[in-house]
């Protein structure tokens, strides 16, 4: 577990580097590529390495569970993202949420049914379980709406080059490796109830700080402390959460119970940056209500904050850069409160299962 979470930390440093690079040196499409390239040979390496595990049971595809929960997420997200920009009322926007609603209702009733469901709903009945799915999608949807709002004002709002405005996520993944050599000791002596509060508290604190940061702030090391916070949330909530999951299940089910959560923790991922700029952005819009006139009006009217601050005059720039500074302001605070909702599940819900534990020690000692 400790090191498959160190693998997502240095990812995630390597990526925002390696795209600033590219994005400096050449065209901004050159970014791209090496995810493509990298996927590529991911898929290879899976496909003659990585050997499949099987339930004792015997397992089948479940093709109308599969098929239902994709149309559900994906209608939803898509809904929320383009929502912002279409208008709620509009009727691609209702259709999306509508076909989103269905397809999930239709996912609840195929899995009551299913023979070999890709999900037991019984497993929501479980409190610890439930409660590490609801920490999933919190702790993720403000991680990476944090990350969404740091970019933004770094690089669209302030006009850093793409390579200054990774340097904090490099930072901020670099950390991990610093709670290299401890943590798996962590995860096998702490309990995953209190490596998530461990996490999201810290997660919190940094959102609330950057939150504070005054819009035209773009010095490194203004961001070092609140970077550092979030970087030791990060990892540890990445490395309990599927332990906090698996723990409280049947042994028979840790497997459902991990790829369920990863498919919340992913949902969580794209889900937090969709909702953050529509809000960010409406509270920026709100923000420059009666204090532009003439092109400038007309060009936020048309395009938003964004295209007054990078084309407006230059009393306008100013006055977008202020409400911009307010409306990311506002969509960081919402992830900070994202995570302190997810450490108060935690604290209420998250508990150890001993059931589990106890059939853990009986067959190491049967082992022994």
């Amino acid at each position: 577990m400790s090191t498959w979470a160190l693998s997502i930390s240095l990812a995630s440093a390597a990526g925002p580097l390696s795209s600033g690079v590219l994005a400096t040196v050449a065209d901004f499409r050159w970014a791209f590529v090496p995810s493509v390239v990298l996927g590529l040979a991911v898929a290879v390496t899976s496909r003659v390495l990585v050997t499949d595990s099987k339930a004792p049971e015997g397992r089948a595809l479940d093709w109308p569970g599969q098929i239902t929960v994709a149309v559900g997420l994906t209608a939803l997200l898509w809904g929320i993202i383009e929502g912002g920009e279409r208008g709620w009322s509009s009727p691609a926007i209702v259709g999306s949420l509508a076909l989103a609603a269905v397809s999930l209702v239709a996912f609840v009733v195929v899995e009551q049914r299913a023979e070999s469901p890709m999900f037991h709903l019984d497993l929501l009945r479980i409190p610890s379980f439930a409660a590490a799915a609801v920490v999933a999608l919190a702790g993720m949807f403000g991680f990476i709406g944090t990350a969404y709002c740091v970019s933004i004002r770094l690089g669209a709002v302030m006009h850093l080059s793409a390579l200054r405005a990774g340097m904090p996520f490099v930072i901020l993944q670099l950390v991990p490796l610093l709670l290299a050599p401890v943590l798996s000791r962590m995860l096998t002596r702490v309990e995953p109830r209190w490596l998530l509060m461990g996490g999201l508290l810290p997660m919190a604190a940094g959102q609330f700080w950057i939150a504070a940061l005054p819009i035209a702030t773009t010095s490194l090391a203004a961001f070092i402390g609140p970077v550092l916070l979030l970087g030791i949330g990060f990892i540890c909530v990445v490395s309990s959460l599927t332990s906090a999951a698996v723990n409280a299940v049947p042994l028979n089910m840790t497997g459902m119970a991990s790829g369920a959560t990863s498919l919340v923790r992913e949902f969580g991922q794209g889900l937090g940056p969709a909702v953050i700029s529509t809000v960010a952005m409406s509270a920026a819009s709100a923000a420059l209500v009666g204090r532009l006139s003439g092109a400038d009006a007309g060009m936020e009217a048309a395009a938003g904050p964004l295209a007054v601050v990078n084309a407006g005059s230059d009393g306008a720039r100013a006055a977008a850069q202020t409400a911009l500074g307010h409306g990311m302001a506002v969509g960081v605070v919402i992830c900070g409160c994202a995570s302190l909702l997810g450490a108060l599940v935690t604290l209420l819900l998250v508990r150890k299962n001993t059931a589990q534990a106890t059939v853990g020690a009986q067959v190491q000692t049967a082992t022994v």
